[in-house]
């Protein structure tokens, strides 16, 4: 994105911010659950610590998305992807 509208590829992280493509901001609008922080300049595949918590945040959140019948859940995606794009003005 940032290389074809800005010209400049190491732009990406400011392009990024400015579409609100970075985790904190897609999760202030909904559009994701969780933010899962990983450990920097590790091999996450030895990062036990990390794994265990990355499978138990992953059980837990299909345990919950399972136990929703399936037609609430169709409904809760479809109002969760109507936000999407929506623009407000403060």
């Amino acid at each position: 994105c940032a290389s074809i509208l800005l010209r400049d590829a190491r732009r990406a992280d400011e392009m990024a911010e400015s579409l609100k493509l970075n985790a904190s901001s897609l999760k202030e609008l909904g559009i994701i659950d969780e933010i899962i922080n990983e450990p920097s300049n590790v091999n996450l595949l030895e990062a036990h610590n990390f794994m265990d918590d990355l499978r138990l945040n992953l059980k837990k959140y299909l345990d919950e998305v399972c136990a929703i019948p399936i037609s609430d859940l169709i409904e809760l995606r479809y109002q969760r992807l109507r936000k999407i794009g929506r623009f407000y003005q403060s």
